[in-house]
């Protein structure tokens, strides 16, 4: 699932509570990307949408390709409408 860790409020700097560096440090741990951002300075802003946006499109197109991967082509059996895979020993049961 994509995420991103976002600092906002970036150019409040005097009432931060959370350094960069823990931030950063946490995002590393977590193995994903960290930036801050200002709304009022309109830093980072717009980049944080924009990676959001490329990140959720990249997993929902792996999320795709792993389902694609894992089905199975549908077996043929005794009871399949086109019967090729009926063999006498299998109807035998049913005599």
């Amino acid at each position: 699932m994509p995420l991103i860790l976002f600092g906002n409020k970036a150019d409040l700097e005097e009432e931060r509570e959370v350094s960069t560096v823990e931030a950063k440090n946490l995002a590393s741990e977590w193995g994903i990307p960290f930036l801050e951002g200002s709304a009022k300075n309109n830093k980072n802003v717009k980049e944080v949408f924009h990676n959001m946006v490329k990140d959720i499109r990249t997993y929902k197109v792996k999320v795709a390709k792993l389902k694609n991967k894992n089905k199975k082509a549908p077996k043929k059996g005794l009871f399949d409408s086109s019967g090729a895979d009926t063999k006498d020993e299998d109807l035998a049961a049913f005599s």
